[in-house]
């Protein structure tokens, strides 16, 4: 599986949410976009929202269960995966297989 199919995944969840956000809350569609941290401007439920979006991007297409929340830490590590949308591709790399 190449990076730019893992990457298509995570803008298809973006615009997923930002269907749902008002414009001025919008996610941007770059790698730099910062989903946790105090200088990310997403709040809980809308990160909430992404995950959500995001597994079931990953599950339609690539026919595999991801469960990005069954680790906590996750979600609130300002270092994790979650840190930006660079971050996640190289993460989900990782964990999705073709």
């Amino acid at each position: 599986m190449s990076e730019r199919t893992v990457e298509s995944a995570v803008f298809a969840a973006v615009d997923v949410v930002n269907e749902h956000l008002p414009r001025e809350k919008w996610l941007g569609r770059t790698a730099e976009t910062q989903l946790v941290g105090e200088s990310s401007g997403v709040d809980s439920l809308t990160l909430i929202s992404y995950v959500v979006a995001l597994e079931q991007v990953i599950e339609s297409d690539f026919g595999c269960s991801l469960s990005l929340t069954d680790d906590s830490e996750i979600l609130t590590d300002e270092e994790g995966p979650l840190r930006s949308l660079g971050e996640l591709v190289r993460y989900l790399e990782t964990q999705v297989k073709a």
